[in-house]
């Protein structure tokens, strides 16, 4: 899957369809391939969950916002940039069939926080402030780490996502 496109194939085809693609930025660029997980949600929307954090001045890690995030119309993929929908983080999981919601946004807080904490101990994101961790969530309901953002805040959102570190 590419963005709103799709294809079908072997692994070998897949393979070759990529190399093909990407031979000569594969001397200078650096890619990851990762396994596809499929995040539909019940409706047949791609679905993953968004949690911007904050960290606290005793370096600890709060939430500004934890929310699900749903792909609008036929696209394939659930990035707030390309178009999809917030809803909050419970009632994300309740629309996923989860058994117990409130249990799946302390399991993705969680993971979160556990998250944010290791990446600011990596070289160079020592102080960093602000992290954006996506997650996919599975038909089985399993969270899968896809993503983290540095400073995802940083167009316009200032007093709002200072609350947490100043309350």
């Amino acid at each position: 899957h590419k963005d709103e496109h799709s294809w079908r194939g072997t692994r070998a085809e897949a393979i070759a369809r990529v190399i093909g693609a990407i031979r000569v930025r594969m001397g200078y660029r650096t890619y990851l391939v990762q396994r596809f997980i499929d995040t539909h949600d019940l409706a047949g929307q791609p679905a993953t969950v968004r949690a911007d954090m904050v960290r606290r001045p005793d370096d600890g890690w709060d939430f500004f916002r934890l929310t699900g995030r749903v792909s609008l119309g036929s696209k394939l993929i659930s990035n707030r940039a390309k178009g999809s929908a917030l809803i909050d983080a419970e009632s994300y999981f309740i629309a996923r069939g989860a058994a117990d919601p409130e249990g799946k946004v302390r399991e993705a807080q969680a993971l979160s926080r556990e998250t944010a904490s290791t990446l600011c101990q990596q070289p160079g994101l020592g102080a960093c402030y602000e992290f954006g961790i996506d997650l996919a969530v599975d038909q089985d309901l399993h969270f899968w780490f896809l993503e983290a953002n540095k400073r995802p805040l940083a167009n316009g959102a200032e007093i709002e996502r200072m609350m947490p570190a100043m309350t």
